[in-house]
């Protein structure tokens, strides 16, 4: 953040990753304007306004030095109960504050709504590669790349917090943006250009946007599948994690995206699955780091060098 109370910003994160039907939602929310407002749709192919605050009064809130792997420690801001028929889906958080020239400074977090006995649709479940987008998740200065981390404050982190917003283009991103898979062809007389992280740098979105996250890989994938009429539910790779029984309710699991980071448990948990006759459609990246989840989720450790 900022930190400008000139230029305002507002930022969000949840409590957790992900819940059931029925369970309240707690907002961690900082802004330097007097006022903000927030709102949660239910994204997709037709996305759906579940509910929505305005006027909310504006408490900012510091930033800690390592909040990258320890957390915001924000007090609640707001807090909803989610509807006990709730679909399962991806639920896109929006808050926004106004600035002097009349324009609005827009953040986007998210959370998944996990399917019930009661709310599943299908026998189709997918799983969204959040440890992976948490390995590239930098806001507050550290990924598992890169970060102001270690005795230099030059380095990439081992621990990462969930308790933290997620940077600017993991859940959100305006028409157009560059992909990493779409690069133009390059004149073989020229320096070469990463286009994607031009675009980032010029645009203030986070370094590694394009390579991971709802809005670059994921949801291409719903909004198709959503056309196609095909029913499906979702949870997270820390639902897959702590609540592998999700899984006895299903036919298959379908992963798609960079799906590369992934716990001990979370892998047994799929082989036994497949073994007991379950089918996997995997349209992921590549699988490579292996990680450890602590408390409850809340934070992922990942050691990639000494």
């Amino acid at each position: 953040p900022r930190n400008d109370p000139a230029w305002p910003e507002v930022h969000t994160y949840t409590d957790a990753i992900s819940y059931d039907p029925g369970e309240t939602v707690v907002f961690h929310s900082s802004t330097q304007a007097p006022q903000w407002s927030l709102e949660v749709i239910l994204d997709g192919l037709h996305p759906v306004t579940v509910f929505q605050q305005e006027a909310l009064e504006g408490r900012f809130q510091p930033v800690p030095a390592d909040v990258y792997r320890a957390g915001c420690a924000w007090p609640e801001s707001l807090r909803w109960t989610i509807p006990a028929d709730a679909r399962s889906g991806f639920y896109k958080v929006v808050s926004r504050c106004l600035r002097p020239d009349g324009g609005f400074y827009v953040q986007h977090h998210f959370f998944v709504v996990r399917p019930t006995a009661k709310t599943q649709t299908g026998k189709l479940l997918m799983i969204l590669p959040t440890s992976t987008w948490m390995a590239y998740n930098d806001w507050g200065g550290a990924s598992s790349y890169i970060g102001i981390a270690g005795d230099d404050g030059n380095q990439a982190s081992p621990e990462l917090s969930l308790l933290r917003p997620w940077t600017r283009g993991m859940v959100w991103l305006p028409e157009g943006a560059p992909r990493i898979c779409a690069e133009p062809v390059p004149d073989p007389l020229t320096a070469p250009r990463y286009h994607p992280k031009d675009w980032a740098w010029s645009h203030g979105f986070g370094y590694f946007y394009a390579a991971s996250g709802w809005a670059q890989y994921d949801r291409h994938f719903v909004t198709w599948a959503q056309r196609e009429g095909i029913a499906f539910d979702m949870i997270t790779q820390t639902d897959l994690h702590y609540r592998p029984e999700i899984l006895d309710r299903y036919r298959a699991v379908v992963i798609v995206g960079h799906d590369e980071y992934w716990s001990h448990d979370m892998r047994t948990s799929i082989d036994r699955f497949v073994e007991a006759g379950g089918k996997l459609a995997r349209f992921g990246g590549n699988f490579m780091w292996q990680v450890r989840l602590e408390e409850g989720g809340a934070r992922q450790v990942c050691y990639k060098a000494k």
